[in-house]
Parts: C-alpha cells; sequence; structure tokens
C-alpha cells in the first residue's frame, strides 16, 4: 500500500509539474514526429518531393512519407503525446497533422501498404490510421494494423479497444483486446477472438527504441553528459593529455538552457533556508540489457542549513510496464536508495559536509583531484560518499571519501590542509594527499561474492563456497582433475583471487602548492599559484609534475587561466578526475585470458613533458558565452621530442529571445595531434546541440557529433526529452 501511494504521489507531482507545459499546437510540417529507429532500407520524403534516406533523429511533419525496404524497421514517437507508431518492413506510411480549434493536434497515419504498430499510452486530440479499405480510430492503446496488395485491411488488438470502420460500406465495430478485425475491399467487416496459433506480427526483442550505439565502432569513446550539464570528453590515448581542456569546460548547466538557473538562469538548483527545489529529466536507459523510457526527478527540501536531495526514477518498458522492483520498500534500503545526499551547508562556509552522491570535487588548483564524482555510474552502482570542509580563520581542511562501503581497504581518501600567512603579501599554502588502497575496487562484482565478474567462474555463486561444496561433493581429486582437464568443470583447484586480495590495486599522490592573491575582491580576483604533485604506491615512485607559474583571473564575464606546465617521465595530471570511477580498472580481455588493468598501469611509458596550457571564456552582453582552452606540450621520447596538442571550443547562445529554442551550443575537440587545426587525431570530435521547446521547461535536445577514429569520421546523434522544473 506505501509503495502504490509513493508511486501514486510521485506520478501526481510529476503530472502537475507538466500540467502548464502542455505542447503548443503547431502548425503543419513544424516537428510532429522524431526517428527514434531507424534500421535497414528507409527513406522518406515530403509530399511529391525526392525520395531520401531516412536517419536516425530526423524530423517528420505533416504530408511527410516513410517507405521501408525489405529489411527495414522504424519507430517515430508523436512528440505531441508520446504515441509510438512502429513500422515494419515493405510498409508505404504517409503522416498528417492538422490544428484543431481547441488548439489540439490530430494525427492521421495513412498506410498504404505493410504493417504497423501503434502504442499510445496517453493521447492528445484525435489519432487514426487510415488503409485504402478502412480507418481504425483508437479507444485504447496498442494494435497492429496489416494491409495486403489488394487493400484489404487486419487490425489486432493487444491491449485496449480500437473502432474499426470500412469505408466502402460505412460498417464499423469495436475490436477489443484479443480479438482481430478484417475489413475487406467488397465492403465486409468482421471481428472474430484471435485463436490459438494464430501467427501474430512482431517487433524484434533485441531493437532498442534509441538505435544509436548499435552503430558505434569499437574502441571510439563518446562524449558523456554529466550530472550538472558539462560535457565530459573521451580519455586521452598515449601519450596522454597532460590536461583534457575539455575538462576545464564543466561549467554549471549548458549555457542557453531557458529557465535552468544556468549562466543566464537565477542560479543553481541547490534552496538555502527552508524551501524546495526541482529538477528532472526524461529519456531512453538501458538496465540489465533491457531498454526502458524514464522520467527522473531529484528535489532538494532544505531547511535552515540542511538539504536532502532525492533521486526519484520511474523506468517503463516498451510496452509500457512501471519497473516497480525500484519501489518495492521491503527494507529500509528501498529508502535510502531514493536519497541522493544529504547536506550541512555550502561549499566555501565555516563547515560543509554532504554525504552520498559527490559531484565536481576540485582539491586546490586540480593537479591531484579535478572535478572528481563518484556518481558517474549512477544508478547502476551506488556509492554512498562523504565530502567536507571546515575553514576556521586562516586555516582549512578538506576531506572526501569516495564510497563507505569500501572504507575498511581503504577506497579513495582524500585530504587538504591550508593556512594563510603574511609574509609581507597575503600567501595561502596548500598541502593535498590523496590514495586509493585498492583500485581493483572499482571491478563490478554482480553476486557480490568478492570476486569480480570478469573472473567469476560461477556467477551468480559464492566462488569459494561453491568450489568447496563441489569438493565434497565428489570426493575425490583424481575425478576432479579429470573433469577439469575434459573442461567440463572449471578450474577449482586454481580459484581466482577475492577482490580484497588482488596485489598491486594501491595508489597515492601527495602535493604542495601556494597561491597568492594578488587582487581579491567582488569585482576582480587575480591569483598567481604554482603547485607540486608525486604519484607513488607502496613500493614505488612514478613521476611527478608541477606547474608554475599558474595565473587565474576573472573580471566580470570575463575569466581566463594559464600555467607553465614540468612532467617527468610517468605522471598523469588530474590523476582523480570526472571520469576516475570509470577507468580505475578495466577488463582486458584481448590475449584471451581476461585481466584487469587499472588506471596505475597507464603510467608505464609515459615520457616526460614540458609545456603550457590556457584557457578563455567572456559572455558578450549576456547572450553569447564563448569559451576556449589550449595544451601544447613537448614529449621526450628516445626517438626526439614531439609536440603534442590539444584543443577544445564551445560556443553557445541565450536562446530566450528565440521563440521555440531553448538550447543552441557547438564544440570542437582535437585531443592529440600535432597540428590540430589540420589533423584530425583519434578521438576529435565535432558537434552541436539543439534543444527545441515543446512546453515550458520540456526540451526535445539533438545531440548530433561527428567523432573521428583512424582518421576515419563516425557519425552518431542522440534524441533526448529535457525535462527541467
Amino acid at each position: 500500500m506505501f509503495r502504490n501511494m509513493c508511486i501514486c504521489v510521485l506520478i501526481g507531482i510529476f503530472l502537475l509539474a507538466l500540467f502548464p507545459t502542455t505542447i503548443k499546437a503547431q502548425e503543419p510540417n513544424e516537428l510532429q514526429a522524431v526517428a527514434i529507429t531507424v534500421q535497414g532500407d528507409c527513406h522518406t520524403r515530403h509530399g511529391q518531393g525526392e525520395w531520401k534516406t531516412l536517419e536516425f533523429g530526423a524530423i517528420l511533419g505533416d504530408s511527410d512519407q516513410v517507405r521501408t525496404g525489405a529489411e527495414g524497421f522504424v519507430a517515430l514517437v508523436l512528440v505531441n503525446d508520446g504515441t509510438q507508431v512502429k513500422i515494419r518492413p515493405n510498409s508505404l506510411v504517409v503522416l498528417q497533422f492538422r490544428k484543431e480549434k481547441d488548439f489540439s493536434v490530430s494525427k492521421k497515419v495513412t498506410l498504404e501498404l505493410g504493417n504497423l504498430f501503434t502504442y499510445a499510452q496517453q493521447p492528445k486530440g484525435r489519432y487514426e490510421i487510415s488503409t485504402p479499405t478502412s480507418v481504425a480510430a483508437i479507444k485504447g492503446t496498442q494494435f497492429w494494423t496489416l494491409v495486403d496488395n489488394a487493400g484489404g485491411t487486419m487490425v489486432i488488438t493487444t491491449e485496449g479497444t480500437v473502432e474499426l470502420s470500412n469505408v466502402m460500406s460505412s460498417m464499423s465495430m469495436d475490436v477489443p483486446a484479443g480479438q482481430y478485425g478484417t475489413s475487406t475491399p467488397q465492403g465486409n467487416l468482421t471481428v472474430e477472438p484471435i485463436p490459438p496459433g494464430m501467427e501474430l506480427p512482431t517487433w524484434p526483442e533485441d531493437m532498442p527504441e534509441y538505435d544509436w550505439r548499435s552503430e558505434q565502432p569499437e574502441e571510439v569513446p563518446l562524449e558523456e553528459e554529466n550530472e550538472e550539464g558539462a560535457i565530459d570528453q573521451p580519455a586521452p590515448t598515449a601519450p596522454p593529455s597532460e590536461a583534457s581542456p575539455v575538462e576545464e569546460t564543466a561549467e554549471p548547466e549548458p549555457a542557453s538552457s531557458k529557465g535552468s538557473g544556468g549562466m543566464f538562469g537565477s542560479g543553481g538548483s541547490s534552496c538555502d533556508g527552508f524551501g524546495f527545489s526541482m529538477n528532472g529529466a526524461a529519456g531512453a536507459a538501458v538496465i540489465n540489457g533491457q531498454m526502458y523510457q524514464y522520467i527522473s526527478m531529484r528535489p532538494e527540501l532544505c531547511f535552515w542549513k540542511f538539504g536532502v536531495g532525492f533521486d526519484l526514477p520511474m523506468y517503463f518498458d516498451a510496452d509500457g510496464n512501471f519497473r516497480d522492483e525500484d519501489w518495492d520498500f521491503n527494507d529500509v534500503n528501498d529508502v535510502l536508495d531514493k536519497i541522493y545526499y544529504v547536506r550541512y551547508g555550502q561549499p566555501g562556509e565555516t563547515f560543509y559536509a554532504r554525504v552520498g552522491a559527490l559531484e565536481n570535487v576540485t582539491l586546490g588548483y586540480g593537479l591531484i583531484m579535478k572535478r572528481y564524482t563518484n556518481a558517474l555510474e549512477w544508478p547502476q552502482r551506488r556509492r554512498i560518499g562523504l565530502h567536507s570542509q571546515l575553514n576556521v580563520g586562516r586555516f582549512g581542511w578538506e576531506g572526501i571519501l569516495n564510497d563507505f562501503s569500501e572504507i575498511d581497504e581503504p577506497g579513495l581518501v582524500g585530504d587538504r590542509l591550508t593556512v594563510e600567512m603574511s609574509l609581507g603579501i597575503p600567501v595561502v599554502f596548500g598541502v593535498t594527499g590523496v590514495v586509493d588502497g585498492n583500485e581493483y575496487l572499482g571491478a563490478e562484482d554482480t553476486d557480490e561474492d568478492g570476486v569480480a565478474d570478469g573472473l567469476d567462474m560461477f556467477p551468480d555463486k559464492d566462488d569459494h563456497a561453491h568450489a568447496q561444496e563441489i569438493r565434497q561433493a565428489i570426493n575425490d581429486p583424481a575425478v576432479i582433475d579429470q573433469l577439469i582437464s575434459w573442461g567440463d568443470l572449471p578450474d577449482i583447484n586454481n580459484l581466482p583471487p577475492r577482490i580484497g586480495d588482488m596485489d598491486g590495486g594501491d595508489i597515492a599522490a601527495i602535493g604542495f602548492d601556494a597561491g597568492i592573491p594578488i587582487m581579491r575582491n567582488k569585482a576582480m580576483q587575480l591569483w598567481l599559484y604554482g603547485q607540486f604533485a608525486q604519484l607513488l604506491d607502496s613500493d614505488s615512485a612514478y613521476g611527478s609534475g608541477i606547474t608554475v607559474p599558474g595565473l587565474a583571473f576573472t573580471m566580470g564575464p570575463f575569466r581566463a587561466g594559464a600555467e607553465y606546465r614540468m612532467f617527468t617521465k610517468e605522471f598523469l595530471p588530474e590523476f582523480f578526475d570526472m571520469s576516475y570511477e570509470t577507468e580505475r580498472v578495466t577488463l582486458d580481455e584481448s590475449s584471451g585470458q581476461p585481466i584487469y588493468l587499472t588506471k596505475k598501469s597507464r603510467l608505464a611509458g609515459i615520457p616526460s613533458a614540458n609545456g603550457f596550457y590556457a584557457d578563455a571564456g567572456f559572455l558578450i552582453m549576456n547572450m553569447v558565452d564563448v569559451y576556449g582552452a589550449y595544451t601544447n606540450m613537448t614529449y621526450d621520447y628516445d626517438s626526439g621530442s614531439e609536440v603534442i596538442q590539444s584543443i577544445f571550443a564551445r560556443g553557445a547562445i541565450n536562446t530566450d529571445p528565440i521563440p521555440k529554442l531553448g538550447l543552441a551550443e557547438a564544440y570542437y575537440y582535437v585531443p592529440q595531434a600535432e597540428n590540430p587545426f589540420e589533423t584530425k587525431s583519434n578521438g576529435t570530435t565535432i558537434g552541436y546541440r539543439l534543444g527545441m521547446e515543446l512546453g515550458q521547461g520540456v526540451l526535445l535536445v539533438f545531440d548530433r557529433k561527428t567523432v573521428y577514429q583512424n582518421k576515419e569520421p563516425y557519425h552518431f546523434m542522440t534524441v533526448e526529452t529535457q525535462i527541467r522544473f
């Protein structure tokens, strides 16, 4: 009962939030449908124009036609109400949309030939399917429509009710769930129960609604978007980028998000005093290999200096079924899972603490830890961490723990101490230490038996306990050896180690820095700083890095920074960065024998380097936000030196004055190249993001990008509905 009440309340809050954002009626030829799955031979044209290849993410409107070949599959979503239209091979479909006097949008899908499936969970306005002989109008939610070469029509209803009419005889009958209706060119109309053994059309189960990832070339990394909307770029390949310039772009919220409280907004999402704030998103997600449509809300409730952030996801499968295992509430953990974080105070205050999901944690000037997050894999992998600060007079302390469940090892732990002294001028000295006691803790262990999934002999069982059971059951070592040699039994004589017993997984970094506030007031700040960092583990020391001098400047809408960098061999700057938890340990099966490689192993072979880094950004009349970063490092290889450059550029416009446009930005990234202006090195990414307003706070975001790998371009596009409260 409690679970059902929570679900009802959650859905009610979401619908109330959406109520004022009802999609405005659109004129013909405006955005009405989006292609969310395209596979095989598929084409489209407008009116009697030329047929063109239909691509994923294509925008379709009134009088557009869709044609599928012998192996073509297309899934469309009607943006007015989310109705899905799935078109099978050898089909021809015409789309028609009309604005009614009550501002609703009538949708008419004409099926000239072939098969299509309609899934309308909450239809808005009239929706009908027209065929050469019939008209099918929705009274329910799910049904198939089939048209043969002679124009005969069959409607198969799987859920709800469909009203089927024959245009020749004007006969009309309801086709309820579990029955099928047949309408002939001669005017006959019959409705019968679906007999046992009747072969029904199907939609391939392994075809996701959002199909762009199936085109992803092997080893091509893609950008991801972090919780705050910043672009996270591909991890650099050897020689490593000394500081990915993209990480310097982690602005809070994309700069043109209407009502988002971002660059052009009125502030962040957190609330102070007593209040309530809300944000959220809707889109598609894959959980345990299954595609779900999701609605996720993350409200924060605050009282005085306390704040509680919640993660309230609702997942629906392709059939519209609610994933209720997320809301079982069988024990207290089901309740705790809905808490995203609990905080006291805000960063920079006398005392601040946040427990739960951590985001954007930087220690000092960032040479060791920069924009770290433990929530990159949330909610598939939940880490409950701690980030805290204490500032008393001239002294400051900051600490971080990535996950309380790893505290025994320990996992990732970091501390920083600062003191401001007067040496004729004020100087802030800092010392930072970060240690990961066992990087192998980052490996997945689905059955929680202590053995990483990639090495697990008996999934869903405790390997060591089950091996002992087998020995006791057979009770003959010779027989066990024979079964192992035949391949009928895993080698239980050589069990895989438990994650906690895997050797060589520790890594640490210590650093010192000093900063001088040349100017420090509300209008302008200019800091001169230098920093040093050393990587090491329990057995040996790796490389070190120095950045001096470093400058950080802000004045009104302008911000800039620069630093000179000197790195010895085997050094990676920002080792604990935004993507650390996913790079912490990776499974390598290239040799045929699965092994886990830690991020520490990437240090081997990195040459010494020196060079500089600079970035700058400015806001022009609150309308255009531009940011750029450039890195130039000379690497000292045995065969000689090599200059490696990296570039990142991003521009965004404030879309408030532009009707129906809620987001507009473009980006360009070259991770490593001798000449980044001419060479398309691996990982080079060029793209843009456009968000079309479907209603107040509702955006349909198109993210189109081209990623280069081995000098070949690979094109990707994602489509997501973003809901901002």
